[in-house]
């Protein structure tokens, strides 16, 4: 099995890029057959454009693939290709475009009308028998699929040795890319946003990188330089879907002439979501794809306030529902598991610090639930729920604030007074269709990303049909689903009254973000990733910190809490506070 998971390597990451591209095959009613069809046309196409280019036979081709590839898995890799090498050579080098190829491998027999690619011009000659690459009835698809399940329904710390909700040593796999890292993971009582004070002023109770007692003062330098306690510090709290979540796909994982896939495993660890690099919580940049500074909001509230260090949660997932939403809430924002109100937010309940969280559901999901069946559900987007051939689907406006207020409501009873939300808008998604259909997509063959989007609907796995096709009038309906829905948080807003918490309407319209990058001479389609033709891309993530921080000030000026007058001591005195 470990030759056969080498081999896998080379095309897993086409499975993770798939959870985040199609955020309805997370658990859900969906038709696996169409995202087998898709994981396999892509990699053929890969495997095929990476033979032509290097000149190569299909084996010699695959071997330097295994190349590209994370050092831990490229003997594996390439003890797989010597094994089973004469059926990958069939099936690399067949004269058949990456659509019939998957069709012979009975990955596609049931999609015979949809094709990505079109067919080589010079393929006039009968195609034998090809190999169905299995071995002792193992199939790779459905093995990856099963693993790719498997990997993104927990939501919890991988590594988190005292069970706090906080990992130590871990960046992946929900760790401190997500949520501030663990300064003592030996210890529940000690982690990042910690509201109790601990009597003992050697420790580092809420992980800031602050600790220890002024000679000259006789105070602990927590209470000197983070005057008026936890209260008055605020953290921040992100919740929503993938934009929160900041999926990415890098185009080297997808062009065979620059493919690169040297740290696919940690990116697969982080269900290819970036939240160290995104708009909320961002902290680092690991990637050299953005030539921009890094920032986020929790960056811009560090440098307002260094006595919030490490005090961020990103709850962002890919395809999150309304539902879901107040699910992830209950369970990922923990007040940890040994407060005495249980699981829940992640701060102690009697004495939560107030936080600013940000409820950005940019394609919340119906929160009805379906029929109970047989097997996963699917989960569709609200505005882009609607299908080829039914936009009705799509979520009513009184669905929508009955999932929202809920959310709303439960945080009320959980969050301390003082605690603001500031709510996202539903995307105009008209932005998508207008600016990439024309564009040549990464994959190659001439193929753009009108005949990407009209690919996935065939599939029916579009991730946004309403948005993603040529019909205008269907692209209407799905802007104006999306105005009906962002007057339901005004509605709510303005009809309904909280005890702890406020929430204000700053709004963000991804257009302005484009206009403003336009106008100041890039390329209109940096803003939009150039993989799935959807996601907001990096440049995008990182402008839209700049917009949602100043319309929040705008909005209210309070709202990311006073500038910290002791920033400077804390650096001469605490350094970079442990960093990340």
């Amino acid at each position: 099995m470990t030759l056969l998971r080498g081999l896998l390597c080379t095309c897993f990451f086409v499975g993770a890029l798939s959870f985040g591209i199609f955020p309805q095959i997370r658990g859900g009613n969906y038709e696996k057959k169409s995202v087998e069809c898709f994981l396999c046309t892509v990699f053929v196409n890969v495997a095929q454009q990476f033979t032509e280019i290097h000149e190569m036979s299909g084996e010699q081709a695959l071997l330097t693939f295994c190349k590209r590839l994370p050092t831990g898995t490229q003997s594996a890799c390439a003890a797989f290709v010597k094994l089973a090498g004469d059926d990958l050579a069939k099936l690399i080098e067949a004269d058949l475009s990456p659509d019939r190829v998957c069709r012979h491998l009975g990955s596609c027999d049931a999609y015979p009308k949809c094709e990505l690619f079109p067919q080589p011009t010079s393929s006039n000659k009968q195609t034998g028998p090809m190999p169905k690459v299995q071995i002792n009835g193992w199939n790779p698809w459905k093995w990856l699929m099963a693993e790719m399940e498997r990997v993104f329904q927990d939501r919890d710390p991988a590594q988190d040795d005292d069970d706090d909700l906080f990992s130590g040593s871990s960046a992946t796999l929900r760790g401190y890319d997500w949520r501030g890292r663990d300064c003592n993971d030996k210890d529940p009582n000690i982690y990042p946003g910690n509201a109790i004070p601990s009597a003992d002023p050697s420790l580092d109770w809420d992980c800031n990188g602050i600790h220890g007692i002024n000679p000259a003062s006789g105070k602990p330098y927590k209470e000197e330089l983070c005057p008026g306690g936890p209260a008055e510090h605020r953290g921040i709290i992100a919740i929503g879907d993938s934009v929160t979540a900041h999926f990415h796909a890098p185009t080297r994982y997808f062009n065979a002439s620059e493919f690169d896939a040297h740290d696919i495993l940690a990116n697969i660890e982080n269900e290819m979501d970036w939240p160290q690099e995104g708009w909320a919580t961002g902290i680092r940049s690991r990637s050299t794809e953005t030539p921009v500074p890094l920032d986020s909001l929790y960056q811009r509230l560090w440098r307002r306030d260094h006595c919030v260090h490490r005090n961020y949660q990103n709850l962002g997932v890919n395809g999150a529902d309304s539902t879901e939403i107040l699910g992830l809430v209950k369970k990922g924002l923990h007040p940890g598991r040994h407060a005495p109100c249980g699981r829940g937010i992640s701060r102690t309940c009697a004495l939560v610090m107030p936080l600013v969280l940000t409820h950005s559901v940019a394609l919340p999901l119906d929160p009805t639930p379906p029929p109970p069946q047989p097997g996963p559900r699917l989960l569709r987007p609200d505005v882009c729920a609607g299908r080829q051939d039914d936009m009705s689907l799509m979520t009513t406006p009184e669905a929508f604030r009955a999932g929202v207020l809920e959310t709303f409501r439960y945080l009320d009873t959980v969050l301390a007074a003082g605690s603001t939300i500031a709510l996202v808008p539903v995307i105009d998604g008209r932005i998508l269709w207008d600016t990439m259909h024309a564009q040549l997509h990464p994959v190659g063959r001439g193929v753009t990303f009108a005949d990407f989007y009209k690919y996935l609907s065939c599939l029916d796995v579009n991730p946004c049909q309403p948005w993603m096709n040529p019909n205008a009038t269907q692209r209407d309906m799905g802007s104006f689903r999306a105005m009906e829905l962002n007057k339901q948080y005004l509605d709510i807003m303005a009809t309904t009254n909280f005890t702890n918490i406020e929430l204000i309407y700053p709004g963000l319209d991804l257009k302005e973000v484009l206009d403003q990058w336009v106008a100041e001479g890039h390329d209109p389609t940096q803003i939009i990733d150039h993989i799935d033709g959807f996601h907001p891309s990096p440049f995008a993530q990182i402008r839209g910190a700049d917009f949602y921080w100043t319309r929040t000030q705008q909005a209210a000026p309070d709202f990311w809490g006073p500038v910290n007058p002791n920033n400077a001591r804390i650096e001469a005195l605490f350094g970079d506070q442990g960093g990340y």
